[in-house]
């Protein structure tokens, strides 16, 4: 288990609270800004791009008020390509399930799992660019980063989704 587990805990339940579109913005804002606060960010192009398009869909759809997103068929082939790659880069592998997480598993309504699952992914994501050898909980403790990952997924939830940035 990851200090994600513990700390993050509690607010599955604030989670379960909230309607689909607040679930939803909570994923795509915690998917959105892993990728642009990663550090090291990702090298692989076609992962930055697939997830940028994703986003881009996703933000779409919040601005449409739709709260359950079809993975529609082009996006869904270039996860399944990317899948299939078994890129061997640090955080790509749970960026990658993150991704899935936003489009609710193809349930017709975003789940808390859904979003607890997305959430913890880009929690193990930001984890695997800064120790790759999952150094422990003891580590996760002391890292700056981490808790600057759990505390904005924190307040994200908090916020019901919508960022003050």
């Amino acid at each position: 288990m990851y200090l994600w587990d513990y700390e993050m805990r509690p607010y599955k339940e604030t989670i379960d609270g909230l309607s689909a579109l607040p679930r939803l913005k909570i994923a795509v804002n915690a998917l959105s800004w892993t990728m642009r606060t990663m550090t090291p960010p990702i090298a692989d192009e076609s992962v930055v791009a697939f997830v940028a398009d994703v986003l881009e869909h996703l933000q779409q759809q919040i601005r449409q008020g739709n709260a359950s997103p079809d993975f529609i068929t082009e996006l869904d082939e270039r996860h399944e390509a990317l899948l299939d790659e078994e890129i061997a880069e640090a955080g790509v592998d749970p960026i990658l399930s993150a991704v899935t997480g936003c489009f609710g598993y193809g349930e017709p309504e975003l789940r808390t799992q859904a979003v607890y699952d997305t959430l913890s992914s880009c929690y193990e994501a930001q984890l695997q660019r800064i120790a790759p050898d999952m150094a422990g909980i003891e580590f996760e403790r002391e890292s700056a980063r981490c808790l600057e990952v759990i505390d904005f997924q924190k307040t994200l939830i908090d916020q019901g989704g919508d960022l003050d940035e």
